[in-house]
């Protein structure tokens, strides 16, 4: 079955990131310190701008995705809390 998005996740020293991509809309989140970005991709191609604020049925719809998406790794720990913040 196709999906609407694209994920992906990477673990880094100290900061685990994922990020998703719907559309034109991208959300990263990341571990340390814990916050949710989001950015339109058509308009910012740079990711220079995060519009989370302005749009948080958007950042709370695609947070529930990347749950969704996650599979915990006790080799990559994520960080990230069952909330997400």
């Amino acid at each position: 079955t196709r999906k609407p998005h694209l994920y992906w996740e990477s673990p880094g020293r100290g900061n685990f990131r994922q990020a998703l991509r719907e559309g034109d809309w991208k959300l990263v989140r990341q571990s340390n310190p814990p916050r949710a970005e989001l950015y339109h991709l058509g308009r910012d191609a740079a990711e220079r701008h995060d519009v989370s604020s302005m749009h948080p049925e958007i950042v709370r719809r695609m947070e529930a995705a990347l749950r969704q998406e996650h599979v915990p790794s006790e080799e990559y720990p994520s960080g990230i809390s069952e909330s997400g913040r």
